[in-house]
Parts: C-alpha cells; sequence; structure tokens
C-alpha cells in the first residue's frame, strides 16, 4: 500500500528484510516496488502498518520467503560492432535551420533563476529546454543536461512541470553549473499512451531512441548559440529513467564531457527492440563517468544490473567509478550525494568559475 513510508512486511526476499510499497519522498512510479534492507536499518521512509487477523491464522506460505526473479533476457550480450554500425545508422538526421528561438523567464528562486526555451524549426518542428542557471555568476557556465526519470512520463501534463526536476539536482545549479532539462520524446505534452501490442511497442522504442538522441544533440546547438554556456565542457546527469534508457544517447554524443547516472542500471524487464537496450551502447560509452547507486535498489539489482552495467562501460578503468550507498533505489544521503557528483564534474569539467 502506498502511503507515508514503506512498510517492513514478514517475508523475507532472498535472504534480507523486504518493503513493499512507497514512502511520502518517492516518486510516484516507485510504489509498486519491493526494497529489500537490513533488519536493523533505521530510515525515515521505512515503517510499518498494523493489522488484526479477524478469524484463521495466517497460513504459512503467506509468510515464505519471496524470491525476486529478473527474466533471463536482461543478460544478452552486447551487439557486435558490425552490427552496432548497422543500428546506429538509424539515427543519422539532417539538421534542420532555426527559424526563431523565444526564451521566457518563469520562475526565481534566490540563487537561480529558471528560463524556458522554445526553437522553432524551418520543418516545423519545435523544441522546448528548461535552463535553470545561477544568479551568482556573471561569466560563462557549463551545462549539465538532465535526463529525469519515470515520473515525467507517466501522464501527459504541462511542459512547466519539468521545473519539478530542480528539486532532484538544485545542487548542480548551487555549484555554479545550469541544469539543461530537454523536453525529450515521450515526457510532459510530448507524452504517448502505451500501446500494448508488442509490435507497436517494438517500434516506439526504436523511434524513442532516435529522437532522443536527436533531443540531445538539439540542446547542445541550442546552448551553443548561448553567450552566457561554455558547450564546450557540457555534462549529463541521468536520474533513473535518465540513468538507464535515455543513457543510450551518451554513445552517440561526443559532445558530452563527462557524465553522472544516479538510480540507473541494466533494465531487468524483457525490452522488445535492441535500440533502446543499453546493453548495447554502454561498451561504446567512452566518456568520465559516475554510477550511484543503492546497494539495495531491486529496480536496478546491484549484482545483476548496476555491477554488469559498470563492467560493460567502454570509459577507461580509472575514469569511472560505482558508489554504492546502503539505500534503495531512490533515498540517498543528500549531502554526500551532492558531493560525489559536483566532485565528478568539477574533476573532469573543470571548476565552475
Amino acid at each position: 500500500m502506498a502511503g507515508n513510508v514503506r512498510e517492513w512486511v514478514w517475508n523475507d526476499a532472498d535472504g534480507e528484510a523486504l518493503t513493499l510499497g512507497g514512502s511520502w519522498s518517492d516518486y510516484m512510479d516507485n510504489n509498486r516496488y519491493a526494497t529489500t534492507a537490513h533488519r536493523m536499518q533505521r530510515f525515515e521512509v521505512n515503517g510499518v502498518r498494523l493489522m488484526k487477523t479477524l478469524s484463521a491464522p495466517i497460513p504459512d506460505q503467506l509468510k515464505a520467503p519471496i524470491h525476486l526473479a529478473y527474466t533471463e533476457s536482461s543478460f544478452q550480450l552486447p551487439a557486435s560492432d558490425e552490427a552496432f554500425r548497422i543500428m546506429s545508422s538509424q539515427f543519422i538526421q539532417a539538421r534542420s535551420a532555426v527559424l526563431d528561438t523565444k526564451v521566457e523567464i518563469v520562475q526565481e528562486a534566490a540563487l537561480w533563476i529558471a528560463e524556458e526555451a522554445t526553437v522553432q524549426y524551418a520543418d516545423k518542428s519545435s523544441a522546448m529546454f528548461y535552463v535553470m542557471r545561477p544568479k551568482r555568476l556573471a561569466g560563462k557556465v557549463q551545462p549539465i543536461i538532465y535526463g529525469p526519470a519515470q515520473n515525467c512520463c507517466n501522464s501527459k501534463r504541462p511542459n512547466r512541470n519539468a521545473l519539478e526536476n530542480i528539486a532532484f539536482a538544485e545542487y548542480v545549479v548551487n555549484s555554479g553549473r545550469a541544469l539543461v532539462v530537454p523536453i525529450w520524446a515521450g515526457s510532459y505534452e510530448r507524452f504517448t499512451p502505451i500501446d500494448l501490442d508488442p509490435k507497436a511497442m517494438a517500434d516506439r522504442q526504436r523511434r524513442a531512441a532516435v529522437d532522443w538522441q536527436q533531443d540531445l544533440a538539439r540542446a547542445l546547438d541550442y546552448l551553443a548559440t548561448r553567450a552566457d554556456i561554455d558547450v564546450d565542457r557540457a555534462g549529463y546527469f541521468g536520474f533513473s529513467r535518465g540513468a538507464s534508457h535515455i543513457a543510450i544517447t551518451l554513445a552517440m554524443e561526443p559532445r558530452i564531457k563527462a557524465a553522472v547516472l544516479l538510480s540507473g542500471g541494466i533494465p531487468m524487464g524483457e525490452l522488445p527492440h535492441p535500440m533502446i537496450d543499453i546493453v548495447n551502447y554502454a561498451p561504446r560509452i567512452r566518456m568520465p563517468l559516475l554510477m550511484i547507486n543503492g546497494r539495495f535498489d531491486h529496480i536496478y539489482p546491484y549484482k545483476q544490473s548496476q555491477q554488469r552495467l559498470f563492467a560493460l562501460l567502454g570509459t577507461p578503468a580509472d575514469k569511472k567509478r560505482h558508489i554504492a550507498y546502503e539505500t534503495g533505489h531512490f533515498a540517498y544521503p543528500p549531502n554526500s550525494t551532492a558531493r560525489d557528483a559536483t566532485d565528478w564534474f568539477d574533476k573532469y569539467l573543470g571548476a565552475s568559475r
């Protein structure tokens, strides 16, 4: 049951304690996932829900241990170089000329300003980006492209709801950088309902991969036109969905110089189309990359998902790092996470000015 806290349950899962449901601080999609932990962990997001049996005792089978199973399709090998060359040819797209750009300040806080940038192209398409930039710096700032969590894509919502992402990554802006949130394909007003037909779903995932690559390229193209942005020192910060699905774009965009993936990994569900499977892209991701995860994350399990993605990354061993906190999918120690991410960008993009 979703509520104020995740509930400890009687059952163990693979030898560890188990909580179910979502807490007050989890985003909506987390409510349906299991999370394991040590019995003596005392997180503010974990609690209990009391019950009383009305008649017969609880059957023993309801209290039996639970095995958290994952599909075998999640353990396939990456595409060969030849297969990837053929697959990546689908990302080749013509760039349409920019006809008009409109920038509007839509939110302001003590330390930052949020702008909404709308770009119109000659082919009658458009793109929208939200740029949260610090007030205290007068010179050029480094842009950090943000790949959001699944809550961006559960339903059709106004594009300005993308400003909710500042709550998850405000420390990026406070470190003197600009947080840039494209309206990615499938998110906010670009939401498309789920199609249960397998062929339609596979085609949708194929097109999503191509669209995300274009979204990232257009964001960097736009930032290159701004006098206040140092696009030569661009980074990427992905969270959950943005650290797994959308992160495939890192293999296709050489202008990203460093990346941080928070709560990401290899998806454990079966993916109908290889175009959206990060297993095929990981060996081609070569920029300095930091992974931050929860040791008890069962959306992206530690061994099967996190460690495997880390091992597959094409980044040299001395330029990649994996930090696993004793938490689940979402709740991290905020000060430590902020330090980890900003120190990584400081090291590989240079300290913000």
